[in-house]
């Protein structure tokens, strides 16, 4: 069975193992486009009347049926995830649809989500953004989280259209909030470790001087990189550094002195490879510090000087890695 007739047999039969109240409830199936990983199968059960339902992604379910494992053993997992996640619904979920359209109400949760712009040139299509580098700023409506849901919505042409501004003022909504809601926070990264593992001992690296800049959540941290001057306002000589893009959670700065453009190049891609969830990957290249447009670009590109209005870049050149294990810090 191919993966459009795995779907569909899920479509026609997945009331079978749902609750007699589901019964009413329209199955749905659509293609959407994720955050680095592209096109993806989602599955959802709309409620007659509510604009808002919880989603699943098939591609995983079709990946258990490949190894073997039979229809109806899948189907009752799948159902029974999805009524978590219906359970899991509360008034938060109904404000976010009921508030959306209106900006004067979304305005003040309009903030900064920094994704990769390589990778996410498809999902990019349609999205109000801007480009630093290899890295975009789209724009999300944040509504907090709600037990282990992340309540946010992407803000598309669609919704900036409506509201009557300009993709301008737009951002600078989005950085004024962002920079309030989740202020800037540049640490040691052996002081970021000991804070994540909550081990005030623990020493990965020798105190050489990489940094990591995150924010204080420590979540969706690489946004701060379209913070105005924000590594000057911190007291940090920027241009010594390269800045490895590690996730879309932060950003390591490493001194200039201790690796090269190609080292640290390797470094990033092996850390994405082996160690950072696939959606939350933000670049393979390590940028520089461009003193005259105060903005990041792409690493051995400075002459380019890239700006924020530009809205697309070009292929990035394919950069020689060493042979050597150049970034062995």
């Amino acid at each position: 069975m191919n993966f459009d007739a795995f779907c569909m047999y899920v479509k026609e039969h997945i009331h079978e193992y749902l609750p007699e109240d589901y019964r009413e409830y329209r199955v749905r199936m659509e293609d959407v486009v994720k955050n680095n990983v592209g096109k993806l199968r989602s599955f959802s059960l709309k409620q007659p009347g509510s604009g808002s339902s919880p989603v699943q992604y098939m591609e995983l379910y079709y990946e258990i049926y490949q190894k073997g494992i039979p229809l109806d053993e899948i189907l009752p997992v799948i159902a029974e995830r999805q009524l978590k996640l219906e359970n899991m619904k509360s008034e938060i979920t109904e404000e976010v649809f009921s508030i959306l359209d209106d900006f004067n109400l979304v305005k003040d949760r309009i903030m900064i989500w920094a994704v990769g712009y390589t990778l996410n040139r498809e999902m990019l299509n349609g999205v109000p953004h801007k480009v630093m580098g290899d890295i975009a700023a789209t724009y999300r409506i944040y509504f907090g989280r709600d037990g282990e849901l992340e309540m946010s919505c992407l803000l598309d042409d669609r919704l900036m259209k409506s509201y009557g501004i300009t993709l301008d003022q737009l951002h600078e909504i989005a950085v004024n909030n962002s920079m309030h809601a989740m202020p800037v926070e540049i640490m040691g990264l052996n002081a970021m470790m000991r804070e994540v593992t909550g081990d005030g001992k623990i020493v990965l690296y020798p105190d050489n001087g990489m940094l990591v800049a995150t924010n204080k959540q420590n979540c969706h941290g690489a946004a701060i990189a379209f913070y105005p001057d924000v590594f000057e306002k911190n007291g940090i000589p920027i241009e010594q550094y390269y800045i490895a893009p590690s996730s879309v959670h932060e950003f390591m700065l490493i001194p200039k002195h201790l690796i090269t453009l190609e080292g640290a190049n390797e470094m990033i891609k092996e850390i994405n490879e082996n160690y950072v969830e696939a959606d939350e990957v933000l670049s393979d290249l390590a940028h520089e510090y461009d003193p005259v447009s105060r903005q990041l670009v792409i690493g051995g590109t400075l002459e380019r000087n890239r700006t924020l209005e530009v809205y697309a870049i070009e292929e990035p050149a394919v950069l020689p890695v060493s042979n050597s294990p150049a970034w062995g810090l």
